[in-house]
């Protein structure tokens, strides 16, 4: 047999040597030495007792009273009820047997809307979505599916953020449900659902009744919140949203729409969807945020070209903050090439991309001054030069250096052309000479 060590071979064998009874090797039916050289007998409370030891223990059993357990099913659920102020008895009566588990779970059970976790004030069904117990969570729903946690979430706005789809149509299949609860920064179901990217919890948010107008404390709508995180939107959800009656020119407290945070942060199909969304309208491509800066700006800066293409195509122009400006300052030669064939160079362009050190983007500036001599590169500067003006003595010398600006030469050579009718390319200061 395989495994089994020789009798002989063991330092102390149970079987004698004297015996010639016993085998060479020790057969199943006595036991089998294994590898540790341990012979296995069974548990001494697992073997039966003899019947005289049965008939001598039953007159001691009777005599014994009634423990808890013997107790009928109907008293037992009394004692239960009976100790509901109790939650931690119950829980030690229910690791006792199985039958006290099954009995005294529910009126546990009872206890769990009470009971809040220390952290966050959560219940037990909180916990349960969070951890998907599906039992739990069928026991505890009819309980406490309305209750909220310290930060005013309910148990929908967990699932609908840890992407359970069982729990989430089991909570709106719930009579009563508030699909429009909002936490303590205002933000509904239907935010955690956008944010989470689930297409089918939106459809079925909006089958129960959830209001796509809401807004957060920071009066940012379920646009703003797919527009806002880096990750490119899904395109289905996108256009769910529209064709759901989202707002496209609803302004958070920023002042910024749904397009600005499309640019600024690259979604390119989402800003291609929301410009048609609009049919090309020039007063969302062109609405300026708080700080007087449009989505061409946005865009502008972080160096979307695509996207520059595109606002450009609906008819994006230089209102607000001037985009050419804030591209040369930061290096995008290829939105500088791009804005400076469609609105020309305007003053300021060459001095910010000279002092940022940015010499590809001067030179895509100069090679336009050599290809359009005259004014023909300031058709557009006339009718922007008043914005321009503002933005002259905000970006291009700085709040700091305002009043000692005043003397250099770069702000004296555009201040003074501003107060002028412009008949001529400005006299630029000379720049050292490229290599």
């Amino acid at each position: 047999m395989r495994g089994c060590i020789p009798v002989a071979s063991l330092p102390c064998s149970r079987a004698s040597k004297e015996s010639p009874s016993h085998s060479t090797f020790l057969q199943p039916s006595i036991g089998i030495v294994s590898d540790r050289l341990a012979v296995h007998h069974p548990p001494p409370y697992l073997t039966s007792p003899a019947p005289e030891a049965r008939q001598s223990r039953s007159p001691q059993l009777s005599a014994m009273p009634a423990s808890l357990i013997t107790l009928p099913t109907e008293l037992l659920y009394k004692i239960g009820g009976s100790l509901a102020d109790c939650p931690a008895t119950l829980r030690a009566l229910t690791l006792t047997s199985r039958r006290l588990h099954i009995v005294f779970t529910r009126p546990l059970y009872t206890l769990a809307p009470a009971h809040r976790f220390r952290n966050d004030g959560s219940t037990v069904l909180h916990w349960a979505v969070r951890r998907n117990r599906p039992r739990v969570f069928s026991l505890l729903l009819p309980l406490c599916y309305a209750s909220v946690n310290r930060i005013g979430r309910t148990p929908l706005h967990v699932a609908l953020q840890c992407v359970r789809p069982e729990f989430t149509a089991a909570l709106l299949a719930v009579p009563g449900i508030d699909v429009n609860a909002a936490d303590s920064l205002g933000c509904t179901p239907l935010h955690f659902a956008v944010a989470a990217g689930d297409v089918d919890a939106v459809a079925r948010l909006f089958a129960a009744g959830a209001d796509i107008l809401r807004a957060d404390n920071t009066e940012r709508t379920v646009l703003h919140t797919l527009a806002y995180p880096p990750t490119p939107p899904s395109n289905a959800l996108v256009r769910l949203l529209l064709r759901s009656g989202a707002t496209v020119m609803a302004t958070d407290h920023f002042g910024k729409t749904a397009l600005h945070w499309a640019c600024g942060n690259g979604h390119e199909e989402m800003v291609q969807l929301l410009l048609e969304k609009s049919a090309g309208g020039h007063k969302l491509v062109n609405h300026c945020d708080g700080r007087d800066r449009t989505p061409l700006w946005l865009a502008a800066e972080r160096g979307y070209e695509r996207i520059v293409a595109r606002l450009l195509a609906a008819g994006a122009n230089l209102h607000g903050e001037c985009p050419l400006l804030i591209a040369a300052e930061m290096g995008r030669v290829q939105v500088v090439r791009l804005l400076v064939g469609e609105f020309g160079v305007l003053p300021g362009a060459m001095e910010r991309a000279t002092e940022n050190g940015f010499w590809e983007v001067r030179q895509v500036l100069l090679q336009y001054i050599a290809r359009v001599p005259g004014s023909a590169g300031m058709a557009y500067w006339g009718w922007h030069r008043e914005a321009l003006a503002r933005s002259e003595l905000r970006n291009v010398c700085g709040e700091k250096r305002k009043g000692e600006a005043e003397g250099q030469q770069a702000t004296r050579c555009s201040r003074r052309r501003l107060e002028q009718p412009i008949t001529e390319w400005p006299e630029w200061p000379e720049w050292p000479a490229m290599e």
